[in-house]
């Protein structure tokens, strides 16, 4: 104003000048003159002097404004260079958001010369948190403090609604009572800038100052802003490099993957696939699947059942998990599960497995499963008919003492005793089959059991089979039951036979070949990887007859099963042999093939010729005794003859149908009472709690277990409790006696005395 007024004046003197230098041309001659021309002068002279002072003052002003301009300049220089390096700065483009977020406050607030710059993240709607706060002056980085949109109404709705956030003087402007908090820190003025990701609110950019009020200027305020805008690249930047990174790993993933992945386009071609599902279908590499239909992996069959039924499936539901067959490359077929997910693109998603093994350990899983429920089924029936047998042959063995001088008695006896010795030798192969049939557990010579086995098998076997024997073992003992050894021997060798029979398998003659030789864990061979390595003796028993097709290779141990023609074979030969194998702790392996032979091989643990002793005893004479013997049995008939055969011997006897009644009978009467023998499997109360409750009693108790299975594992356990002696169903009188003798031999009965000395033991005549 007072420029402008200094320049009228200027005008002002000049105008007078003019007009005093015109009168005096007008005026020339007139009186007076002078005077005229030195007024013009001296207002030349003020014009003169008032342009000189405002001359001086707009070159000040010039100066000023020049200053300012330079100043601003190089501030914007310095935001320019701040925003470059910013932009180029690593820590933008490592992923961590931490580090660039603090390079970004640190060189905002020396920018702008600030005392603090804060970055908020908006954790909730209404919620801000400070995620990193700076301070300048002290060099630190600090984090924590939040606030409310319930204490900051203003802020929250500004925030929304601005590029930035301007406040000069918070004092004197209206968020003056929302942020009384900062002005007590000294905070004077802010910017607020908001954060944006994605087209939503994500947090602000704070810049404060301290001190007194600041006028802000535009471009520190559009610097604020674009601050604000590096920190939404900085976010971004580390969303998409951890998306790429989710990937990428999401990717190595599914290359790494067994399982098969593949994704097909709305042509129902490959568009990617992994190296595990080209290998499935047996292809070297996906290259040679991409752009081909997925239709060449089936034949013709599969094929239609996909179009008329699975398919269809697949449209309506968007999904589907099946079982299908595939076609390998080489044309080969195998089983997989396929599992198929709709794409948005009209494309799909497959994921297949190969599922060849699994089905395998299916099989051999039901089959396991099959064998042992028909082995436990078969395991009761031996039992229940093995105290039968114990009825018919206790009473024979009491005809036989009662008529000796009958022998139309005798003969009858002698016929029935046959027939439920037969009788009891199915129930041993029913037993043998539930690996419950293991009588006794001695050293047995396999190479002896071979050649007894063959010096029956020679006298019926036809003249067109040669035997071969290899006994290479240099060591034949394994421990085991002798009988059922020989069952095995003799039974393999009969299906060899009959492999090679015109009449059963239309094969004339042949080789029966049988083999030994001792195998050592050691050199590698591992059975079982469950067994500790060690030497096996091997068994070998094989034919050059018809083989066994592989449809029926997995049935063959089945009971019952026979491929023979009826009345040829009762199927229980191969049962009874793979339980006696399994029962004696061994391994049974079979090689076959179709109009060339079959080969099995079975594995025991060796035994040392060094622990092989002979266990040779005398024949076995039935033996009297005195003493008080309580027999628990639930059977009637078993109970009853026993009764009467101990009491034939000498006894005295009394009985009991359980467990509990027989604890209930010798808390009465246990001071009578020299002898128990207690059966295995009773209701209420079976033998091993039966025996507990009466070594509760009485805990010197004499007790023999009596049992339709024999000396498996569970019987152990119960002979372990303190068991006195074991006796097998069915018995005969001679066994039964031996067994109750050797029993009271180790304690003289207590009542002898009581009810006569009934002198030595001696043997019946």
């Amino acid at each position: 104003m007072r420029l402008a007024w200094d320049y009228i004046s200027v005008g002002f003197f000049a105008v007078l000048t003019l007009a005093l230098c015109v009168v005096a041309g007008a005026y020339v001659n007139s009186p007076g003159i002078e005077i005229t021309i030195y007024c013009a002068l001296l207002s030349l002279g003020i014009s003169a002097l008032l342009l000189r002072r405002n001359l001086k003052r707009l070159h000040s002003r010039m100066d000023r404004k020049t200053t300012r301009f330079l100043e601003e300049r190089q501030r914007l220089h310095a935001q320019q260079q701040a925003l470059l390096k910013l932009a180029s700065t690593e820590s933008r483009y490592a992923g961590n958001i931490t580090p660039a977020i603090q390079e970004l406050v640190e060189t905002a607030a020396g920018t702008l010369d600030v005392e603090r710059v804060a970055y908020w993240v908006l954790t909730e709607p209404q919620t801000l948190e400070c995620r990193d706060l700076f301070e300048r002056s002290l060099c630190a980085h600090s984090q924590g403090l939040s606030v409310s949109a319930n204490s900051h109404p203003l802020l929250f709705q500004s925030l929304h609604k601005n590029r930035v956030i301007v406040i000069h003087d918070i004092e004197n402007s209206g968020f003056a009572a929302e942020m009384a908090d900062i002005r007590s820190i000294g905070v004077a003025a802010l910017i607020l800038a908001p954060v944006h990701v994605h087209g939503h609110l994500h947090g602000l950019i704070c810049l404060s100052h301290a001190g007194g009020p600041r006028r802000w200027t535009y471009d520190e305020q559009h610097f604020a802003g674009s601050i604000a805008d590096m920190a939404s690249l900085i976010i971004q930047g580390s969303e998409q490099r951890r998306t790429k990174q989710e990937l990428e790993l999401k990717s190595l993933a599914i290359e790494a993957a067994v399982d098969g992945m593949a994704i097909l386009d709305e042509q129902q071609r490959f568009t990617y696939l992994n190296r595990a599902h080209a290998q499935v279908y047996g292809y070297d590499h996906p290259s040679e699947l991409i752009g081909k239909s997925w239709r060449i992996l089936y034949d013709e069959r599969e094929l239609a059942r996909f179009d008329m039924e699975l398919m269809p499936k697949f449209l309506r539901a968007g999904q589907l998990r099946i079982e299908a067959i595939g076609k390998k490359k080489d044309g080969s077929l195998f089983p997989q599960e396929i599992s198929l997910t709709a794409l948005p693109s009209g494309g799909l998603i497959c994921v297949c497995q190969d599922v060849t093994e699994t089905k395998k350990l299916q099989r051999e899983l039901l089959q396991s499963q099959k064998m042992e429920a028909i082995g436990q089924l078969a395991g009761g029936i031996a039992h229940d008919f093995n105290n039968l047998l114990t009825g018919i042959l206790g009473c024979t063995g009491l005809l036989r003492m009662t008529q000796e001088r009958n022998p139309d008695v005798l003969q009858a006896v002698d016929t029935i005793e046959s027939a439920a010795q037969r009788a009891s030798q199915l129930t041993t192969k029913l037993l043998g089959f539930a690996r419950k049939g293991k009588h006794q557990n001695v050293p047995v010579d396999i190479h002896a059991t071979i050649e007894e086995t063959l010096l029956l098998l020679r006298r019926t076997i036809e003249k067109n089979i040669v035997i071969v024997q290899r006994l290479k073992a240099n060591s034949p003992y394994i421990l085991g039951d002798p009988t059922q050894l020989q069952q095995i021997v003799l039974n393999l060798a009969i299906n060899s036979r009959d492999a090679m029979s015109p009449d059963i398998a239309g094969h004339d003659g042949g080789e029966l070949t049988i083999e030994t030789r001792i195998v050592d864990g050691s050199d590698g061979l591992r059975l079982d990887p469950e067994r500790e390595i060690g030497q096996f003796l091997e068994l070998s028993v094989s034919d050059t007859g018809c083989g066994i097709p592989p449809e029926d290779r997995e049935r063959i141990f089945e009971p019952f099963y026979t491929t023979k023609p009826p009345g040829r074979g009762t199927g229980m030969g191969l049962a009874m042999v793979y339980g006696i194998v399994k029962n004696h702790d061994g391994i049974i392996q079979v090689e076959s093939k179709v109009g060339k032979g079959t080969s099995f091989r079975l594995y025991f643990p060796c035994l040392d010729a060094e622990s092989v002793t002979s266990l040779s005893r005398p024949p076995i004479e039935p033996l009297t005794g005195c003493g008080h013997i309580l027999v628990v049995d639930d059977h009637n008939i078993v109970r009853a003859i026993t009764t009467k055969m101990l009491r034939s011997l000498g006894y005295r006897v009394v009985t009991a149908k359980d467990g509990i009644e027989a604890v209930e009978y010798y808390r009465e009467n246990g001071h009578e009472i020299d002898l128990l023998i207690l059966d295995m499997v009773m209701p209420r109360m079976g033998a091993r709690d039966c025996f507990r409750c009466l070594k509760e009693i009485n805990p010197n108790v004499l007790a023999i277990l009596s049992t339709g299975y024999v000396n498996n594992n569970h019987v152990q356990e119960i002979m372990n409790e303190g068991m006195a002696g074991f006796i097998q169903k069915p018995y005969q009188l001679s066994q039964l006696s031996q067994v109750v003798a050797e029993v009271l031999r180790r304690s003289a009965p207590r009542n002898v005395n009581e009810h006569g000395d009934c002198g030595q033991l001696r043997q019946s005549t």
